[in-house]
């Protein structure tokens, strides 16, 4: 079984912030593990290149996050119009059998300077400052508004990605995880204003992050960090094994995060013009992309993300 739905969509690389948007394709998008049973790659494969070239066909197929591991990649990588950006490592933590034992594996001077930044963070807050999580049907209004009006502050609001929205779609997810008592909407209230959020859901055994973001100005005194702690301890209330921290990369999902495996998204684009101009400018701009951060280096292209992203935000 394939679980997928049809949508138009724009593919978008970035050759740093700059964003490169293919046309509108009519896309077949298949979810994240949503190629169910135990079937063969090559009869996955052409299922799929069916609904290319067959009756009713769409102009391009997006794989939401393949792990490079397994046989349909090494199929599909091997096909025609078949376009796999760099692979990116998804994080999960492997929770013990409570927070302290957890923390009790990082070294004393993670722990001490953790400490020191809870107390610098408290101390900003002259009116005190809250740690809330919710997760009943009554909380979602509060969730939705506080938690995009926060990612509005972010510069992911200026690059079009990773925001919680006040629309039906949001509200309906999370009416679905409030209705099974899944939901886990973590909140840091500083002076009556929200300043953080983490967003998550609890599945089988797992604590599923999907969203997160916090007020620019505290930056420096790590609110999301602390947060995200706050997160990790509950999911070991709540009796949970794995913490997943979602899709890609980013310093603090190395730093909590126990095990990862690589993964990228496959898109398989159609032979028509639009189409084919569309995988031209995304594998164009992928190796741009590549060359860039090989030439810049990892130290000199964390230094400009900073400034970018501070431009962004308009500091």
């Amino acid at each position: 079984m394939i679980i997928a739905r049809r949508e138009p969509m724009r593919v978008t690389r970035r050759i740093g912030y700059l964003p490169i948007r293919t046309p509108v394709l009519d896309t077949l998008v298949v979810v994240y593990g949503g190629i169910l049973g135990d079937v063969a790659a090559e009869t996955v494969t052409d299922a799929l290149l069916e609904c290319l070239n067959g009756t009713g066909r769409c102009d391009h197929i997006i794989l939401n996050m393949l792990s490079i591991d397994s046989p349909i990649m090494d199929c599909l990588s091997k096909r025609k119009g078949v376009s796999i950006p760099p692979a990116t490592p998804h994080w999960v933590t492997r929770l013990e059998a409570s927070f302290d034992g957890i923390m009790e594996t990082f070294s004393s001077k993670h722990r001490h300077n953790l400490r020191n930044e809870r107390r610098k963070l408290d101390r900003v807050f002259s009116e005190g400052c809250e740690w809330l999580t919710l997760t009943q049907r009554d909380d979602i209004g509060f969730i939705l508004e506080h938690a995009s009006w926060i990612g509005g502050q972010t510069y992911h609001a200026n690059v079009g990605g990773g925001l919680v929205k006040t629309d039906e779609l949001w509200t309906i997810l999370l009416q679905l995880a409030a209705s099974d008592n899944s939901l886990r909407a973590h909140f840091l209230i500083g002076n009556s204003k929200p300043v953080a959020f983490w967003l998550g859901w609890n599945e089988n055994d797992t604590l599923y992050l999907v969203a997160t973001g916090y007020l620019p100005e505290y930056e420096k005194y790590s609110p999301g960090k602390h947060l995200l702690l706050k997160c990790i301890a509950r999911a070991c209330e709540d009796g949970m094994n794995w913490v997943d921290f979602g899709f890609g990369d980013a310093e603090y999902k190395r730093i909590y995060g126990t095990e990862s495996w690589q993964e990228s998204a496959v898109h398989i684009y159609g032979d028509s013009v639009r189409p084919q101009l569309a995988r031209i400018l995304d594998r164009g701009a992928t190796g741009i992309a590549m060359v860039l951060k090989r030439v810049v280096g990892s130290s000199s292209a964390s230094r400009i993300k900073n400034v970018w992203r501070s431009y962004l935000r308009g500091d």
